[in-house]
């Protein structure tokens, strides 16, 4: 499995999609990746994974491979 696909996972929108997705702990060491984070096409409010972020900047996320760290930024912001 993709990093991608475990940091962008499908969510629960049964009552409406959450609003963004959570940062997880703080960066100690290690090498930090960034990415873009795919949109959906239909609506580019939302992740490929059904959370809504609003329209903007461009969604990125900075992550270690071991996923100990997830941050989620606009770009520029």
């Amino acid at each position: 499995m993709s990093d991608m696909k475990k940091i962008i996972c499908d969510v629960n929108c049964s009552r409406g999609a959450p609003m963004g997705r959570n940062n997880v702990g703080n960066k100690l060491n290690g090498r930090v990746y960034d990415r873009f984070v795919p949109m959906d096409h239909s609506n580019p409010a939302y992740d490929i994974g059904g959370a809504y972020w609003g329209l903007g900047a461009r969604l990125r996320v900075a992550f270690t491979k071991d996923l100990e760290y997830i941050k989620f930024y606009r770009e520029g912001v």
